[in-house]
């Protein structure tokens, strides 16, 4: 569906997307969703970013992260993430994963070798699902 679209023209098709998902989700129509406004200021709780995160991996094939969604994510903020995803433009971690990671290695500047923290960031939001499932 986004093949060919530039960067904007990906993000507003993945944006009417996610709109329509998160109107279904609150019960408003899609076009009250302001794109610049945090999605928790919408009235999204924890059960409904969880009921879009899976819609977006459904829909989309794109695993969004729960953090990503606790965090003060945006509509821009998602359509953004997930059109340079599904385009191949960004296969890094997230930047909360990339975080955590640094947070539990502490100063790697000492440390003999390369540290995988893309790896280690990987684990640790696989972890972060599990515990996400077994808490809801």
């Amino acid at each position: 569906m986004l093949d060919g679209l530039d960067t904007n023209a990906a993000m507003a098709t993945v944006g009417r997307l996610l709109s329509g998902e998160i109107g279904r989700i609150l019960r408003i129509a899609p076009e009250k969703i302001v794109p610049h406004k945090p999605l928790s200021d919408i009235g999204m709780d924890s059960r409904m970013a969880l009921e879009l995160r899976m819609a977006a991996k459904r829909q989309l094939g794109v695993d969004i992260p729960l953090m990503s969604l606790a965090n003060g994510a945006t509509l821009n903020d998602l359509s953004m993430r997930i059109a340079r995803r599904v385009r191949g433009e960004d296969t890094s971690l997230t930047g909360d994963a990339q975080s955590l990671a640094s947070h539990h290695l502490g100063d790697t500047s000492e440390m003999d070798g390369e540290v995988d923290l893309e790896g280690l960031a990987t684990r640790m939001e696989e972890s972060s699902r599990n515990v996400g499932k077994l808490l809801s």
